[in-house]
């Protein structure tokens, strides 16, 4: 038997989300009402992962009270996906931010970076928007310690650090040691998306760092460690 079950699939690719809604819709929220029926008959305790952009991105160091106000599909569905966990009595929700890793798997933010800076590729980083990147090796310790404390409620995982998408692909270089030149930096106006994106992606994670006393990875620390896997 088990207490908990951490639900972390999704569509998360917010265009391939709007250019295919009811795909999307029965994958980030049907299934999510689909799968918590079959959990609450076993008395399971769901743990979901949802997303920074149920903001609309026009805030900063969004927190957990703050009221939600999506402007993609995406993170429309995950809003509605969040209300489902919800209604279903005990839960835990953790709205992540961007994911950083000490290995460059396919949803680690660094890896286009890499590639491009490797000449793999090209990378376009936006100056104007914002994030607060985050560990995955961060969540997974976060999410340990909410189940050992027995948490429950909404909580934000992010790192302590902000910066724009175009600092951090600079930072990202310059720490490993990798050419920045095919690193192309623009606004948001510049490149033409189907939906509009938030400038400030920027989640504030003090209500799990004073519950579990646990905090982030700096971002030189995490990529010192990724520098010498590679």
């Amino acid at each position: 038997a088990f207490s908990h079950a951490v639900i972390c699939a999704a569509m998360a690719d917010v265009e391939a989300c709007f250019r295919n809604p009811e795909l999307s819709q029965r994958v980030n929220v049907a299934a999510m009402g689909e799968l918590l029926a079959e959990l609450s008959a076993f008395g399971v305790i769901p743990v979901f992962f949802s997303s920074d952009l149920v903001f609309n991105g026009e805030g900063d160091l969004f927190r957990e009270e703050d009221p939600v106000s999506p402007i993609t599909l995406y993170g429309r569905q995950k809003v509605a996906a969040e209300e489902l966990f919800r209604r279903s009595g005990r839960h835990l929700i953790f709205r992540t931010g961007k994911l950083m890793a000490a290995d460059l798997h396919l949803r680690n933010i660094f890896s286009p970076i890499v590639r491009a800076a490797r000449g793999q590729g090209s990378y376009r980083a936006f100056r104007d928007q914002f994030i607060t990147p985050i560990f995955c090796e961060d969540v997974g310790r976060y999410v340990s310690a909410a189940l050992l404390a027995d948490l429950c409620g909404t909580f934000h995982l992010a790192g302590a650090e902000r910066f724009s998408r175009a600092d951090l692909a600079r930072k990202v270089c310059a720490e490993l040691g990798l050419d920045g030149e095919s690193i192309e930096e623009i606004s948001l106006e510049e490149l033409a998306l189907a939906e509009p994106r938030g400038r400030n992606n920027t989640l504030s994670s003090e209500k799990i760092r004073s519950v579990t006393r646990t905090g982030t990875t700096p971002l030189a620390e995490g990529l010192a460690l990724l520098r010498a896997s590679l």
